[in-house]
C-alpha cells in the first residue's frame, strides 16, 4: 500500500495555483516572526494561531503547511512526544494536503524530510524531494527546507545556491546565514563560512549563533587563537573546550570536559561524539555515535556530514556508518540530484 502510494504520489503532473491573499498574510507575519532573531516568547506564541487561521481559509496553502508543520515538530519535540509519534501526525497532515491537490509542494516536500528521518528510506525520500522541486521550484518553503536538507543527500553545493537565492530575497532569515555557514564549512570553505557569519553579524550584532559560526570557522581553519576570542563569550558549548584543547590548555580542558559529559552522555551523546572526535579519540568518539538515539536519523545523519568527525574518516568503522545510513559517496552519487528543477537565476 505504502509502494503504491508513493508511485501515486511521485507520477502526478504539476500544476499552479492562487493563494487566498488573507491567508497569505498570515503566512507572511508568521513568518516573519519565526525569522525574527529578537522575537520573545509572546510572539513565537503567535506563530500557531496563525498559520493554523491562514490554514482555515486555505487548507490547501502549501507554504502555510510546510511552516505549519516545522512548527510543529519543534513544539512536539520539545514536549517530549515520541519522534515516531511525531512522524505519523505530519505525515497524515501532507496526505490529507495530497488528497485534495497531489501537486502540493510543500506536501511532498515534507513527506521527503519524514521518508528520510523516520523511515530511513533515502531513494524514496529523493524522489520525494525532486517531486516538490517539479512541482514548484519557487516556493519559499520548499527551497528552504531543500537548503536545510541538501546537505544529507550529498549535495551541499546546491544547497549553498538556494541559501543564496533566499537571503536575497529575504535578506533577515538568519536561519538562512546559519546554515550557509555550515555548509560552507561542510566543504572546507572557511573564508566563506565566516562572510555569511558577518553578513548575520552585520543586521544584528549579539546574534549569538552568528558568534559560534564565526568561530568554529577559525577552529576548523587551525586558528584557534581568533576562534577563542569569540568562543570565551559561548563558554557553554562544546566548541570553547575543542579550542582550549587545541591551545594546548590541557588543564582548563580536564577541568571542563566532566561537565559536558554529564550534561550530554544521556541528553545528547553525540555532541560528546564531536568533541573526542576532534581530540582524536576514536574509540570513545565511535562509542557516543553508537548510542544516538536510532529513532532519530536526522541528527545522526546530520553529524555524518560534520567536519568535525573527519579524525575518523581513516577508520572502518566510519565506513560502516555511513553505509548503515546510506551516505557512501557512491550511494549519494546514485541519487542524481543534478537535474533538481530550481527557480530561475539560480546558478547550479
Amino acid at each position: 500500500v505504502v509502494d503504491e502510494l508513493h508511485m501515486t504520489l511521485l507520477n502526478a503532473t504539476p500544476k499552479a495555483k492562487r493563494v487566498n491573499p488573507q491567508a497569505y498574510a498570515l503566512y507572511l507575519r508568521a513568518r516573519s516572526i519565526s525569522n525574527d532573531n529578537n522575537a520573545d516568547e509572546d510572539d513565537r506564541a503567535r506563530i500557531g494561531p496563525l498559520l493554523e487561521r491562514a490554514l482555515e481559509i486555505d487548507p490547501d496553502y502549501g507554504d502555510a503547511l510546510a511552516r505549519y508543520s516545522l512548527y510543529l515538530w519543534g513544539v512536539l519535540r520539545g514536549e517530549g512526544v515520541p519522534l515516531e509519534e511525531i512522524g505519523a501526525r505530519l505525515r497524515q497532515m501532507q496526505l490529507r494536503a495530497l488528497a485534495s491537490d497531489p501537486n502540493n509542494a510543500n506536501a511532498l516536500s515534507w513527506l521527503s524530510f519524514i521518508t528520510l528521518t523516520i523511515d530511513n528510506d533515502i531513494d524514496t525520500a529523493a524522489r520525494y524531494k525532486k517531486r516538490s522541486h517539479e512541482a514548484d521550484p519557487t516556493s519559499y518553503e520548499v527551497l528552504w527546507t531543500s537548503m536545510s536538507t541538501l546537505g544529507l543527500y550529498g549535495r551541499p553545493d546546491l544547497a549553498v545556491r538556494i541559501g543564496e537565492y533566499l537571503i536575497e530575497r529575504d535578506p533577515l532569515c538568519f536561519w538562512c546565514y546559519y546554515t550557509l555557514a555550515e555548509l560552507h564549512m561542510e566543504m572546507g570553505d572557511y573564508a566563506s563560512a565566516r562572510a555569511v557569519a558577518r553578513e548575520g553579524l552585520a543586521l544584528d550584532s549579539q546574534w549569538l549563533d552568528g558568534k559560534l559560526q564565526l568561530g568554529i570557522s577559525f577552529l576548523l581553519a587551525g586558528d584557534p587563537e581568533d576562534a577563542l576570542e569569540i568562543m570565551s563569550e559561548l563558554g557553554h558549548d562544546p566548541g570553547y573546550i575543542m579550542v582550549l584543547h587545541d591551545l594546548g590548555r590541557q588543564e582548563e580542558f580536564d577541568a571542563l570536559l566532566p561537565g559536558f559529559i554529564e550534561r550530554f552522555e544521556e541528553e545528547n551523546p553525540l555532541v560528546l561524539a564531536q568533541i573526542f572526535a576532534w581530540i582524536g579519540d576514536k574509540d570513545e568518539a565511535f562509542r557516543l555515535l553508537g548510542r544516538h538515539s536510532r529513532e532519530d536519523t536526522w541528527q545522526i545523519r546530520d553529524h555524518l556530514t560534520r567536519p568535525w568527525y573527519r579524525k575518523l574518516h581513516d577508520d572502518p568503522r566510519w565506513l560502516a556508518l555511513l553505509e548503515q545510513y546510506e551516505m557512501t559517496d557512491e550511494k549519494l552519487a546514485s541519487l542524481d540530484f543534478d537535474q533538481l528543477r530550481l527557480p530561475p537565476g539560480v546558478e547550479r
